[in-house]
């Protein structure tokens, strides 16, 4: 009835307003930008629309949550109005308004209004500097702000949260642009993370984007982008993200004309036919000279779009299409400065393109045919290039260079004698190029049908065929030649024999380790059965402990404390055993929490660990789960990685096993580091062969068979995936990693 005479007093009308929960932070930041590499990319973006030349990101003690990340560019800074009307205020409009950047006339690459909320996912504090200009002669302004996410409390208004500032006035030795000091960083940092943030980032770097020399529309030279990572934790991505990317083409084609007018053309593919190795190929053909292209050179990077040669990369197969799309192409360059329209989108100065289109099989000029047909090869142009499948650039020097003038249009260069020259010396060495990549290739899937072939047959029916052909070729080998190399092959088929009985030896082991299986089973399920009877008589006696005398109570509450702490723990073995050897875990493949799955693994080995002071840490997020599979194969896989692990740091002072997970690039990651003596990376390998083992002999993990890390690798293959030792990061001494697809 007060809550009724309360609400009467209220007006007949009135208006309500809207109020923001903090919480939204929280909310936005984590449907927004759910991966930490999504949103410092985000960040680096926001340098690129303000008209930044570069970007630097600076990594310090990332490896674990608490570290340090810093991202400095010299674009425009944000003025002080700017900060109080977009960075303070949820969802902006500005860049809808604004689409374009005003110095560079650039697209927008950042997402509207992500900046803020980014930030707040990478880190609890955010220190924000920026410098501007003020106008001509007067002093430069410095706006620093300090943000505290954790302030930002669910339940709290967030207009009721003070952001604090201060301006201060700089003088012009002090570069314009924007600071952003996040501390305190909430996520650990891998060198699987730091890659997926280059291949985030460099979709807004072009990796040969130099300075326009005439923009159609008068708009002032866009001086390009570039993109610096400092990162001292992880060397292999510390550097320009341009370079990182240029790294994986599959060849990089060379040519320049001397003063003579002769051209000489160069070409290195990244690896041989049959090994990871670099080979080379050099062309100076004497009957062409380009005189008036004298002095000129060029530089292509060459992608070819097979997944294959994309294996290993930091950047895969689909990456290396868009940036080919978006960034392919020849450019042209005049001293330092970049001539559109050679080298944009729709350019087509070489006729790649149009030769791609009309499918040019055979080669244009006749010293390219006699080199294809001297070496076997059938209509070798189909392979020539298009743009998009090159990276390259043209020098020409304005001294060296007088005769390739702008037009009057300032759209691209006169089209004289010297530009035809131009065109027909690179246009001449794309081609070599193509004839070249056309015998790799040609010869590459030769080498592909002879190990199928290989792959049909025993070792020792290959030796048989080997010493066939080599007495069919005696009189021309030598008979001391033949020879020997037939008491090598006897040699190797005597050591083929042995492996085999070490195979032999392997499935024997393996009979054993499945009957014991079947054991564990019928032990299992008696366990169960005396496990709920002894917990009947406990709760039994812990109910006639009333009856005595109050002085035996306590001594006897304890001791039925300690039985029941035992049951406890043994139920825990048995439901180990049941999810290893239970029928339920053998009969459906299905997906698993593997965050609960490992804490069902780590609290088996709990009271273990207590007793020699180990630690035992479960890293992997609440979200990732497994691919659809046996429960009892993800349990052999943890089971036998974290034995490992437990009897590795009992011979440590430091005793820690650190369990992570992550889903990265459609495969689910598991990775079991621990503080161990560490494993001989020269035997990582080893390790993995049956019976392999240097453990020492443990009561309680037991003995060892050298048989564990071989189950790990041979379930993992079974999907697609892979078990490997890998780099330990941080303080850690040993990792194994294992690697399951999503889709096999």
């Amino acid at each position: 009835m007060a809550r009724d005479q309360k609400d009467s007093k209220q007006p007949e009308s009135g208006e309500f307003r809207f109020e923001v929960d903090s919480g939204l932070l929280l909310q936005l930041g984590e449907e927004l930008v759910s991966k930490p590499w999504v949103a410092l990319a985000e960040l680096v973006k926001n340098a690129y629309d303000a008209d930044a030349t570069y970007a630097i990101v600076i990594f310090k003690n990332v490896m674990r949550p608490g570290g340090e990340i810093t991202i400095i560019d010299e674009g425009s800074g944000i003025p002080f109005d700017r900060l109080q009307e977009t960075w303070m205020r949820i969802a902006t409009t500005d860049k809808r308004l604004h689409p374009v950047s005003p110095r560079y006339n650039r697209p927008r690459a950042g997402a509207k209004g992500i900046g803020r909320f980014a930030a707040r996912r990478l880190a609890k504090k955010l220190e924000l500097e920026s410098v501007v200009e003020t106008g001509r002669d007067k002093p430069r302004q410095k706006t620093t702000v300090h943000f505290d996410w954790d302030a930002f409390k669910p339940g709290m208004d967030v207009q009721a949260v003070p952001v604090t500032y201060e301006r201060t006035e700089v003088g012009p030795e002090v570069a314009t642009g924007l600071t952003l000091k996040l501390t305190e960083v909430r996520d650990a940092w891998t060198k699987d993370s730091m890659r997926e943030l280059q291949r985030h980032v460099l979709y807004v770097v072009n990796p040969l984007f130099g300075p326009v020399a005439v923009h159609p529309e008068g708009q002032k030279a866009d001086p390009g982008f570039s993109v610096q990572f400092d990162a001292p934790e992880f060397p292999e991505v510390t550097g320009g993200l341009d370079e990182e990317f240029l790294k994986t083409a599959l060849a990089v084609l060379d040519g320049k004309v001397d003063s003579d007018g002769v051209a000489t053309y160069h070409v290195r593919f990244r690896r041989s036919v049959d090994e990871d190795k670099p080979v080379e190929f050099t062309w100076a053909p004497d009957k062409n000279r380009y005189p008036k292209a004298a002095r000129s050179s060029f530089a292509a990077h060459y992608f070819p779009y097979v997944s294959e040669y994309y294996e290993g990369t930091s950047f895969g197969l689909v990456e290396a299409k868009e940036l080919g799309r978006e960034h392919g192409g020849m450019s042209i360059r005049l001293d330092r400065f970049r001539i559109p329209p050679y080298g944009d989108k729709n350019d087509d100065w070489l006729r790649l393109d149009e030769d791609v289109a009309r499918r040019l099989s055979s080669t244009p000029e006749k010293d390219l045919a006699l080199l294809a047909d001297g070496l076997g090869l059938v209509r070798p142009m189909l392979s020539l290039p298009g743009n998009m499948q090159l990276f390259g650039q043209v020098q020409l020097s304005r001294e060296l260079h007088p005769q390739f003038q702008i037009s009057a249009d300032r759209e691209g260069l006169v089209e004289n004698d010297a530009f035809e020259e131009l065109r027909q010396f690179v246009r001449r060495g794309v081609d070599w190029l193509t004839v070249q990549y056309a015998r790799w290739s040609a010869d590459r899937r030769a080498l592909r049908r002879v190990q199928r072939r290989v792959k049909k047959q025993s070792p020792t029916q290959l030796l048989e065929t080997t010493k066939i052909s080599l007495l069919a070729l005696g009189e021309k080998v030598g008979i001391e030649k033949t020879r020997e190399a037939l008491h090598l092959i006897d040699a190797a088929s005597e050591a083929m024999t042995e492996q085999e009985q070490e195979r032999i030896g392997e499935l024997q082991m393996l009979r054993v380790l499945a009957s014991t299986g079947t054991m564990i089973s019928v032990i299992d399920h008696q366990l169960l059965a005396v496990l709920t009877g002894l917990r009947a008589k406990t709760n039994r006696l812990g109910r006639l402990v009333s009856r005595l005398p109050a002085q035996h109570r306590p001594e006897l509450e304890k001791e039925l404390a300690n039985l029941g702490k035992w049951i406890d723990d043994a139920r825990q073995l048995a439901d180990l055993l049941g999810m290893m050897a239970g029928k339920t875990a053998r009969t459906r493949r299905l997906p698993h929490n593997v965050r609960e799955v490992v804490r069902d693994f780590l609290s088996a080995f709990e009271s273990y660990a207590k007793e020699y002071g180990i630690v035992l840490q479960n890293g992997v997020p609440s979200e990732l789960v497994s691919p659809p599979m046996y429960r009892c194969e993800l349990g052999a896989i943890l089971l036998n990685l974290l034995t490992n692990a437990l009897k590795a740091v009992l011979e440590s002072s430091k005793r820690e096993v650190y369990v992570t997970g992550q889903m990265l690039r459609n495969n689910m990651v598991l990775r079991v580091s621990d503080s161990g003596k560490g494993a001989d990376p020269s035997k990582w390998e080893d390790y993995f062969r049956p019976f392999v083992s240097e453990s020492e002999p443990n009561v309680e993990l037991g003995t060892g068979t050298g048989m564990g890390l071989k189950i790990i690798r041979d379930l993992v293959e079974l999907y697609g995936g892979e078990a490997r030792f890998v780099e330990p990061e941080g303080t850690w001494n040993t990792s194994v990693e294992v690697r399951i697809p999503y889709e096999t």
